[in-house]
């Protein structure tokens, strides 16, 4: 499993898809019931996993902990999502930068509370290659606001959905 995205610019230390996805790989022991191998999609909360994993082993979920169990839609193939949104959060990584998002299917909507560059590199990215290939871009700021079309725009690099359609409103296409 990892813990967050790879060490590139907007990915690890962001609240974008590349930065909050996570890879993990699971395999069942023998004695429990074998399962077809899959690509899990739906929306996953890192608090999913302990009540997930307790399921899968037939273990009971205490009640004090957080999270839900996608037990059920890893067995059989999802009806219904068991999450409907994630919420994320960063406050700290090399500095201070306080980050909130929320996640659907659809869309995703970031708010930046401190005034930051457009790109605020992590340290070990910060002197790499890519690093430096976007260097120019360390001198725009952030947008207090982000909402991103993810069925138009998957990989949230376009200009946020809501800019977009306020220019189109006005007739203005560029």
């Amino acid at each position: 499993m990892t813990d967050h995205g790879p060490a590139l610019p907007r990915a690890k230390s962001t609240l974008y898809d590349a930065g909050t996805g996570i890879a993990m790989i699971v395999r069942p022991a023998a004695q429990h019931p074998p399962f077809e191998a899959q690509v899990y999609d739906e929306l996953f909360s890192g608090v999913d996993l302990l009540p997930t994993l307790l399921e899968l082993l037939g273990l009971d979920i205490p009640a004090d902990v957080d999270g839900t169990s996608h037990a059920r839609n890893l067995r059989t193939p999802p009806t219904e999502p068991v999450r409907t949104e994630v919420y994320t959060t960063k406050t700290y990584h090399d500095s201070f930068d306080p980050i909130r998002a929320i996640r659907t299917k659809e869309y995703s909507y970031i708010e930046n509370y401190a005034s930051r560059p457009l790109l605020d590199l992590p340290c070990d990215i910060a002197e790499s290659a890519p690093g430096r290939a976007v260097a120019p871009l360390l001198h725009d700021r952030r947008p207090a606001r982000e909402l991103y079309d993810l069925v138009e725009d998957p990989t949230e690099v376009a200009q946020p959905a809501w800019a977009r359609r306020h220019r189109q409103g006005r007739g203005d296409r560029q």
